[in-house]
């Protein structure tokens, strides 16, 4: 049975009134969604960069703040509330880490409504770990199915504090080759090269290499895959 109240002249189903006081008033803001994108980088020795994009959805108003979580091997640190920083940049140094260690981050967004839900969590980063290498080329020997992956010096030769020590390559097909892997580690008087040789490709497939840096703290981010190549 529907029921019907007086709302001044008008004569409306209660049902109807329920969901109006439900929904609030018309145009009021709701908060954020949750920032996307969310990636983490090593810093320093003991630090982490993360950077962020904005919601899809403001809520109705303007973001006024982010909240960093920090996450150390699947644990929330302290502050347990996060670290609050402004709206802009969406790219924030986090500080005091442990060096070593596995970390992610989440991220929420503030408004005028409240804070929104938390982003999904970054890639883990072991703080101290060398940075992100930087892919300048890769050459192939087709006679071989051998390929030359070179690698950006000045990336390799900062490792956080700590010496570089070895570089790994993975070169992944797109149509069907074999994934395949080399290593280069460092020599005793001149460091570590700049590129890594990776054997065992398959011939007339198509190709994409990724490489790591490694130091005595562990494994860096991946580089972003080199330009596609076939064999």
């Amino acid at each position: 049975m529907v029921r019907f109240v007086l709302t001044g002249c008008m004569v409306m189903p209660l049902v109807g009134l329920q969901a109006t006081l439900l929904s609030g008033p018309a145009g009021a803001a709701a908060v954020p969604g949750p920032p996307r994108s969310v990636f983490a980088l090593q810093s320093g020795s003991a630090g982490a960069r993360v950077t962020w994009n904005a919601p899809s959805s403001n809520g109705g108003s303007a973001i006024t703040g982010y909240v960093v979580t920090i996450y150390k091997a699947g644990v929330l640190q302290a502050p347990t509330q996060g670290i609050t920083y402004g709206a802009t940049p969406t790219s924030r140094l986090v500080p005091g880490l442990q060096t070593g260690k596995s970390y992610r981050f989440k991220v929420a967004a503030r408004n005028a409504a409240g804070q929104g839900p938390a982003s999904t969590a970054s890639g883990p980063i072991t703080v101290g770990a060398p940075g992100r290498p930087s892919v300048l080329w890769v050459k192939a020997a087709a006679k071989w199915g051998v390929v030359q992956v070179r690698v950006r010096l000045e990336i390799v030769r900062q490792g956080n504090g700590a010496p570089v020590s070895r570089m790994d390559a993975t070169c992944t097909s797109s149509n069907g080759g074999a994934t395949a892997t080399g290593r280069k580690g460092a020599s005793k008087t001149s460091g570590i090269d700049p590129w890594v040789m990776v054997g065992q490709l398959t011939f007339g497939k198509t190709y994409r290499c990724t490489v790591t840096a490694s130091n005595s703290r562990g494994t860096g981010v991946p580089s972003k895959p080199s330009d596609a190549f076939t064999v």
